[in-house]
């Protein structure tokens, strides 16, 4: 999922619903979301919260090779 989505979005209903709406996709397809550009807190529990399993972002560090993997619940 591209920073564009993942700014703002626990404050943002259409951002909100348009996550929601990738995950369900992703799962009946059996593809897994990858979300870039997480730079808070917020951002990080909103998307995993949302089901998001996997991250990118400098609220979890710099730049690198491999996604952060979200911690399970």
């Amino acid at each position: 999922m591209i920073p564009h989505y993942v700014d703002g979005c626990p404050n943002d209903s259409t951002k909100q619903i348009f996550i929601y709406k990738v995950v369900a996709l992703a799962k009946n397809l059996e593809i897994t979301v990858l979300a870039e550009g997480i730079e808070t807190k917020e951002e990080y529990e909103y998307l995993r919260s949302a089901g998001i399993t996997l991250a990118q972002g400098y609220y979890i560090g710099k730049p690198g090779y491999s996604p952060a993997v979200f911690a399970s619940a």
